[in-house]
C-alpha cells in the first residue's frame, strides 16, 4: 500500500492509521509551540503532522545563497575578520559529471555559523580538487588556529587518501542524509 495515494488501491484486509504528535496529549503545548516557531515549515510537517512528502531533491529549500540577501556568506577579505576562537572546517562533495564542491564553513564562539568560501566545479580531476583543498587550507587554516578538517563524502576513500597525502585533514564525513539536512535547515 502506498501511503501517498488517495486510497482506492488499498488492500481491503489492511488498515493505515496516523496519528499526529501535536494531539498527544502526553507532549506538552510548549514543546509544540516551540517546535512550530523553530524547525523549518517542512521538518514541522513531517515530525509533528506524520507528512509523507518527501525532501529528496530539496535539501537547501530555506537556503538563500545571493550575497546581497544571504546573512551568511561573508565577503572575501572576512578571514582578517573573523573573533579569536573561530573554529572553521570544510565539507567535500565528490563530483565529475554534477558539480564537486567543497564549502568552508567558520563557527564563530558564539556559536553562529558562516560560509566564507566555496569552490563548485563539474568536470574536475580528483588531483584538481587536492590542489583547491590546498589552496583553501592554506587561506583558512590560520583562522581556526592551525586547524582545518575536510569532512568528505565516504564514497569516495581514494580521494580521501589523496588530500591526506597531499597535507589536508581529510576525513570521511557521517553520510546519513536525514540529520545532515536537518542540520543544514536549521542554519
Amino acid at each position: 500500500w502506498d501511503p501517498t495515494t488517495d486510497g482506492d488501491s488499498r488492500d481491503l484486509d489492511f488498515a493505515g492509521f496516523t496519528w499526529h504528535t501535536e494531539d498527544n496529549p502526553a507532549v506538552s503545548r510548549e514543546e509544540i509551540e516551540a517546535a512550530r516557531r523553530q524547525l523549518p515549515q517542512e521538518w514541522y510537517e513531517r515530525d509533528y503532522r506524520a507528512s509523507w512528502k518527501s525532501f529528496k531533491g530539496r535539501i537547501y529549500g530555506g537556503w538563500d545563497p545571493d550575497p546581497k540577501t544571504s546573512q551568511n556568506i561573508l565577503p572575501d577579505n572576512a578571514a582578517e575578520h573573523l573573533p579569536y576562537g573561530t573554529r572553521v572546517f570544510a565539507g567535500v562533495d565528490w563530483g565529475f559529471t554534477h558539480h564537486g564542491c567543497i564549502v568552508v564553513v567558520a563557527r564563530l564562539p558564539d556559536d553562529q555559523v558562516w560560509i566564507v568560501d566555496e569552490v563548485c566545479e563539474p568536470g574536475q580531476s580528483d588531483d584538481w580538487w587536492a590542489e583547491r583543498a590546498v589552496e583553501l587550507r592554506d587561506r583558512w587554516a590560520q583562522v581556526g588556529g592551525g586547524e582545518m578538517i575536510f569532512w568528505c563524502g565516504p564514497d569516495d576513500p581514494e580521494n580521501i587518501a589523496l588530500f591526506q597525502r597531499e597535507g589536508v585533514d581529510a576525513r570521511g564525513a557521517e553520510n546519513r542524509q536525514l540529520p545532515g539536512i536537518r542540520e543544514v535547515a536549521k542554519l
